[in-house]
């Protein structure tokens, strides 16, 4: 997946609409873990949203939902390095806002918390805390509107207002 997703940025990066400079990565639930990787391993990515899935690893072993059984393990990475660690390899180049769900079943609070705590060390440590930010919203696994709105303001933020071209 990490390779596909990097891929896609190098056709995204082509496009002549597109400023190679602001590029920009949201994911939301298995998006969010996809997103997670471009974040830390692409410096490309320059702004990201990762919503719905921050936590560490080993907080999910025992959670008793299957539904992502099937998930590519990037086993020789996390050999070494959990998910948050991850989302930190470009810090403080990329800024990261990080939404969590404080009802979601998929996920402990406790490894949310620890994930969202390790990842603003690092940006605090590197002299950066303003360029991440993470949140978390009494809700279920979801990306409503207002995560939605304060998604697309962070990543506007970072990469500044939609430009427009004229034809």
């Amino acid at each position: 997946m990490n390779y596909d997703d990097r891929r896609s940025v190098d056709v995204l990066a082509s496009l002549p609409e597109v400023d190679p400079e602001g590029i920009g990565c949201l994911g939301l639930s298995i998006g969010g873990y996809r997103a997670t990787y471009p974040t830390g391993m692409d410096s490309r990515i320059r702004a990201s949203v990762i919503a719905g899935w921050m936590t560490s690893l080993p907080t999910t072993l025992d959670i008793p939902y299957t539904v992502v059984a099937g998930l590519l393990d990037a086993a020789s990475v996390h050999a070494a390095l959990d998910h948050p660690d991850i989302a930190t390899l470009a810090a403080p180049g990329c800024a990261v806002f990080v939404q969590n769900c404080l009802r979601d079943r998929l996920f402990t609070t406790a490894g949310m918390q620890a994930s969202c705590e390790k990842i603003r060390d690092v940006y605090r440590d590197l002299g950066s805390p303003e360029r991440f930010r993470s949140k978390f919203y009494d809700v279920p696994h979801q990306f409503n509107i207002e995560m939605q709105e304060a998604a697309f303001a962070w990543l506007e933020r970072w990469l500044g207002p939609a430009k427009t071209t004229k034809q």
